[in-house]
């Protein structure tokens, strides 16, 4: 089990690592198209209300836009996976909780065998001696049975660190979902968000080019 664990921390750990450099390259690649707008802009008087301001920047939030989805795609691949880890450590947590349960009667079972079988040696010896064979049956009998509650006893220790790792591991694998939830709303919104300018801009866009051809007809006549 404990192999086990550390594999799973292992595992986690590799994967929020390459999890967390996927977004970081995706938003520095949302921040490289954004800047190529700005030194597009720069210098330009009212460049962003031209029409070929108006373009460049559509062009710009469409990009943005798609780099956004594959935000979200991953923010929601993260969260499924974070949810099949709770869901896993759950199970374990269960399991071994019940592990643990019946560690701890095979032990309580052993502890009044070993003191049934204590006051039987101690009987034994007082009737009849340290050397009879009776008396050496109840001995070896009681220390079989000490040498088991010893092994129960052990793995109930045992059993008892897995279940509080796997407790603050089913802790986490809680956060991580929380975390994952919040940061899809986030992703979510902002791709809701670029779409809303991308129709604003169109918007723009539509409007700027119908005053140029009425600007175009208001030259020819």
């Amino acid at each position: 089990m404990a192999e086990t664990l550390r594999d799973l921390v292992v595992s986690l750990s590799l994967q929020s690592d390459n999890f967390t450099r996927n977004i970081r390259s995706v938003n520095k690649q949302i921040q490289e198209a954004e800047s190529f707008f700005k030194l597009a802009a720069a210098g330009v008087e009212n460049f962003e209300q031209s029409t070929a301001g108006l373009d460049a920047r559509l062009t710009t939030l469409q990009q943005k836009l798609s780099l956004q989805r594959e935000v979200v795609d991953q923010y929601q691949r993260a969260l499924q996976a974070a949810r099949d880890k709770l869901q896993e450590c759950y199970d374990r947590q269960g399991d071994y909780a019940n592990r643990l349960a019946e560690a701890q009667t095979r032990q309580s079972t052993l502890n009044t065998l070993v003191a049934e079988a204590a006051t039987a040696y101690a009987d034994c010896r007082a009737r009849l001696g340290e050397s009879d064979q009776a008396t050496l049956d109840a001995a070896a009998h009681l220390n079989e049975l000490r040498e088991r509650y010893a092994e129960t006893t052990d793995e109930v220790r045992k059993l008892a660190g897995q279940c509080d790792a796997l407790q603050r591991a089913t802790q986490n694998a809680a956060d991580a979902v929380s975390t994952g939830n919040s940061n899809l709303n986030k992703a979510s919104a902002a791709v809701k968000q670029t779409e809303a300018e991308i129709d604003k801009t169109n918007q723009a866009l539509a409007l700027s080019n119908t005053n140029w051809r009425a600007a175009g007809e208001s030259i020819q006549a």
